[in-house]
Protein backbone atom coordinates (compact mmCIF):
# COMPACT_ATOMS: atom_id res chain seq x y z
CA UNK A 1 0.00 0.00 0.00
CA UNK A 2 1.70 3.22 -1.16
CA UNK A 3 1.33 6.71 0.29
CA UNK A 4 -1.33 7.74 -2.25
CA UNK A 5 -3.41 4.66 -1.44
CA UNK A 6 -3.12 5.48 2.27
CA UNK A 7 -4.44 8.98 1.66
CA UNK A 8 -7.29 7.80 -0.57
CA UNK A 9 -8.26 5.13 1.96
CA UNK A 10 -8.74 7.80 4.64
CA UNK A 11 -10.96 10.16 2.65
CA UNK A 12 -14.16 10.59 4.61
CA UNK A 13 -15.55 12.30 7.67
CA UNK A 14 -14.16 11.62 11.11
CA UNK A 15 -17.45 10.04 12.18
CA UNK A 16 -17.49 7.79 9.10
CA UNK A 17 -13.96 6.56 9.90
CA UNK A 18 -14.83 5.97 13.55
CA UNK A 19 -18.16 4.21 12.91
CA UNK A 20 -16.82 0.68 12.19
CA UNK A 21 -14.61 0.73 15.30
CA UNK A 22 -17.68 1.17 17.50
CA UNK A 23 -18.86 -2.25 16.27
CA UNK A 24 -15.65 -4.11 17.12
CA UNK A 25 -14.93 -6.13 20.24
CA UNK A 26 -12.38 -4.81 22.73
CA UNK A 27 -10.10 -6.48 25.29
CA UNK A 28 -12.77 -6.64 27.99
CA UNK A 29 -15.00 -8.72 25.70
CA UNK A 30 -12.47 -11.50 25.17
CA UNK A 31 -12.26 -14.72 27.23
CA UNK A 32 -9.49 -15.15 29.78
CA UNK A 33 -6.85 -12.68 30.92
CA UNK A 34 -3.78 -11.09 29.37
CA UNK A 35 -5.26 -9.72 26.14
CA UNK A 36 -3.79 -6.54 24.66
CA UNK A 37 -4.69 -4.52 21.60
CA UNK A 38 -1.87 -4.74 19.05
CA UNK A 39 -3.35 -2.59 16.31
CA UNK A 40 -6.52 -1.04 15.01
CA UNK A 41 -7.28 0.76 11.79
CA UNK A 42 -10.06 1.83 9.48
CA UNK A 43 -10.08 2.58 5.76
CA UNK A 44 -12.55 3.37 3.03
CA UNK A 45 -14.29 0.38 1.50
CA UNK A 46 -12.82 -0.63 -1.86
CA UNK A 47 -9.90 1.80 -1.57
CA UNK A 48 -7.13 -0.80 -1.57
CA UNK A 49 -6.34 -4.49 -1.49
CA UNK A 50 -7.76 -6.97 -3.97
CA UNK A 51 -9.63 -5.55 -7.02
CA UNK A 52 -12.94 -4.22 -5.67
CA UNK A 53 -16.19 -5.98 -6.46
CA UNK A 54 -19.30 -4.07 -7.54
CA UNK A 55 -20.52 -4.24 -3.94
CA UNK A 56 -17.24 -2.75 -2.71
CA UNK A 57 -17.42 0.02 -5.28
CA UNK A 58 -20.95 0.92 -4.17
CA UNK A 59 -19.78 0.98 -0.54
CA UNK A 60 -16.88 3.24 -1.50
CA UNK A 61 -19.20 5.60 -3.38
CA UNK A 62 -21.44 5.73 -0.29
CA UNK A 63 -18.45 6.78 1.84
CA UNK A 64 -18.54 3.65 4.00
CA UNK A 65 -15.55 2.35 5.96
CA UNK A 66 -14.23 -0.96 7.21
CA UNK A 67 -12.45 -1.35 10.54
CA UNK A 68 -10.28 -3.99 12.18
CA UNK A 69 -8.58 -4.77 15.48
CA UNK A 70 -5.83 -7.28 16.27
CA UNK A 71 -5.34 -8.66 19.78
CA UNK A 72 -2.69 -10.89 21.35
CA UNK A 73 -3.02 -12.97 24.51
CA UNK A 74 0.08 -13.50 26.63
CA UNK A 75 -0.68 -17.02 27.89
CA UNK A 76 -1.42 -19.08 25.97
CA UNK A 77 0.19 -17.08 23.17
CA UNK A 78 -2.50 -16.66 20.54
CA UNK A 79 -3.97 -13.96 18.31
CA UNK A 80 -7.41 -12.76 17.40
CA UNK A 81 -8.35 -10.38 14.61
CA UNK A 82 -11.83 -9.02 14.06
CA UNK A 83 -13.05 -6.93 11.15
CA UNK A 84 -16.33 -5.34 10.08
CA UNK A 85 -17.11 -4.24 6.53
CA UNK A 86 -20.03 -1.92 5.83
CA UNK A 87 -21.94 -2.23 2.56
CA UNK A 88 -24.58 -0.11 0.87
CA UNK A 89 -27.29 -2.79 1.20
CA UNK A 90 -28.08 -6.11 2.81
CA UNK A 91 -27.94 -7.84 -0.59
CA UNK A 92 -24.45 -6.46 -1.22
CA UNK A 93 -23.27 -7.75 2.16
CA UNK A 94 -24.76 -11.19 1.50
CA UNK A 95 -23.11 -11.35 -1.90
CA UNK A 96 -19.63 -10.78 -0.45
CA UNK A 97 -19.57 -13.54 2.16
CA UNK A 98 -19.20 -16.54 -0.24
CA UNK A 99 -16.03 -14.98 -1.70
CA UNK A 100 -14.24 -14.40 1.60
CA UNK A 101 -11.74 -17.21 0.99
CA UNK A 102 -10.52 -15.61 -2.25
CA UNK A 103 -10.05 -12.31 -0.44
CA UNK A 104 -7.84 -13.63 2.36
CA UNK A 105 -4.55 -11.74 2.30
CA UNK A 106 -1.52 -13.65 3.67
CA UNK A 107 0.57 -11.93 6.32
CA UNK A 108 4.06 -11.56 4.79
CA UNK A 109 5.58 -11.48 8.29
CA UNK A 110 4.02 -14.80 9.32
CA UNK A 111 6.68 -17.50 8.99
CA UNK A 112 4.26 -20.33 8.26
CA UNK A 113 3.40 -22.62 5.38
CA UNK A 114 -0.20 -23.60 4.60
CA UNK A 115 -0.46 -27.39 4.49
CA UNK A 116 -4.24 -27.75 4.29
CA UNK A 117 -7.39 -25.64 4.24
CA UNK A 118 -11.05 -26.54 4.38
CA UNK A 119 -14.55 -25.22 4.77
CA UNK A 120 -16.19 -26.35 8.01
CA UNK A 121 -19.89 -27.24 8.12
CA UNK A 122 -22.38 -27.74 10.93
CA UNK A 123 -21.89 -24.55 12.98
CA UNK A 124 -24.38 -21.77 13.69
CA UNK A 125 -23.93 -18.25 15.08
CA UNK A 126 -26.98 -16.49 16.43
CA UNK A 127 -27.88 -13.43 14.36
CA UNK A 128 -25.29 -14.10 11.67
CA UNK A 129 -26.55 -14.82 8.13
CA UNK A 130 -24.67 -16.35 5.16
CA UNK A 131 -22.33 -18.08 7.63
CA UNK A 132 -18.85 -19.02 6.34
CA UNK A 133 -16.54 -21.11 8.55
CA UNK A 134 -13.05 -21.95 7.35
CA UNK A 135 -9.79 -23.38 8.68
CA UNK A 136 -6.19 -23.14 7.49
CA UNK A 137 -3.69 -25.63 8.88
CA UNK A 138 -0.15 -24.28 8.89
CA UNK A 139 3.33 -25.26 9.99
CA UNK A 140 5.49 -22.66 11.73
CA UNK A 141 9.12 -22.64 12.74
CA UNK A 142 8.52 -24.67 15.89
CA UNK A 143 5.15 -26.46 15.76
CA UNK A 144 1.90 -26.90 13.84
CA UNK A 145 -0.37 -23.84 13.89
CA UNK A 146 -3.74 -22.90 12.46
CA UNK A 147 -6.15 -20.08 11.79
CA UNK A 148 -9.89 -20.48 12.21
CA UNK A 149 -12.20 -18.05 10.42
CA UNK A 150 -15.85 -17.16 10.92
CA UNK A 151 -17.65 -14.67 8.68
CA UNK A 152 -21.19 -13.69 7.86
CA UNK A 153 -23.44 -10.67 7.61
CA UNK A 154 -25.55 -8.82 10.14
CA UNK A 155 -27.88 -6.89 7.85
CA UNK A 156 -25.61 -4.63 5.71
CA UNK A 157 -22.44 -5.33 7.73
CA UNK A 158 -20.09 -8.26 7.13
CA UNK A 159 -17.99 -9.37 10.08
CA UNK A 160 -15.00 -11.68 10.00
CA UNK A 161 -13.19 -13.25 12.94
CA UNK A 162 -9.72 -14.78 12.62
CA UNK A 163 -8.30 -16.86 15.49
CA UNK A 164 -4.65 -17.94 15.20
CA UNK A 165 -2.46 -20.05 17.47
CA UNK A 166 -0.86 -23.42 18.02
CA UNK A 167 -3.21 -26.27 17.23
CA UNK A 168 -5.53 -27.00 20.12
CA UNK A 169 -5.47 -23.42 21.44
CA UNK A 170 -8.68 -22.34 19.69
CA UNK A 171 -11.48 -24.90 20.21
CA UNK A 172 -14.45 -24.29 17.94
CA UNK A 173 -16.87 -23.68 20.82
CA UNK A 174 -14.72 -20.76 22.01
CA UNK A 175 -14.37 -19.37 18.48
CA UNK A 176 -18.14 -19.54 17.99
CA UNK A 177 -18.78 -17.91 21.36
CA UNK A 178 -16.61 -14.93 20.39
CA UNK A 179 -18.26 -14.78 16.95
CA UNK A 180 -21.64 -14.61 18.69
CA UNK A 181 -20.43 -11.72 20.87
CA UNK A 182 -19.12 -9.88 17.80
CA UNK A 183 -22.35 -10.46 15.91
CA UNK A 184 -24.39 -9.18 18.86
CA UNK A 185 -22.28 -6.05 19.16
CA UNK A 186 -22.68 -5.26 15.46
CA UNK A 187 -26.44 -5.73 15.69
CA UNK A 188 -26.68 -3.52 18.77
CA UNK A 189 -24.85 -0.66 17.03
CA UNK A 190 -26.95 -1.03 13.87
CA UNK A 191 -30.17 -1.02 15.90
CA UNK A 192 -29.16 2.07 17.85
CA UNK A 193 -28.17 3.93 14.69
CA UNK A 194 -30.90 3.04 12.23
CA UNK A 195 -33.91 1.81 14.15
CA UNK A 196 -35.87 -1.18 12.87
CA UNK A 197 -36.46 -1.98 9.20
CA UNK A 198 -34.87 1.11 7.65
CA UNK A 199 -32.04 -0.51 5.73
CA UNK A 200 -32.01 -0.91 1.98
CA UNK A 201 -32.23 -4.47 0.78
Amino acid sequence: MNNLQVLVAQIGTRSARAQPRTMLLDESDLPGDGWRLCSQRSWRMGAWGVPPSDANRRACQAGLFTGSRVFKQASPTRWLSTQVLQFASILDAQSEVPGMQERLMPNPRAKVTIVDERTIHGHRVAGLASLWVFEQLTVGLERPTYTRYVAGNVEHVVMMLMCTGNRGQWPWDEVMSIATMQSSKVRAIISNRTGPSRLSR
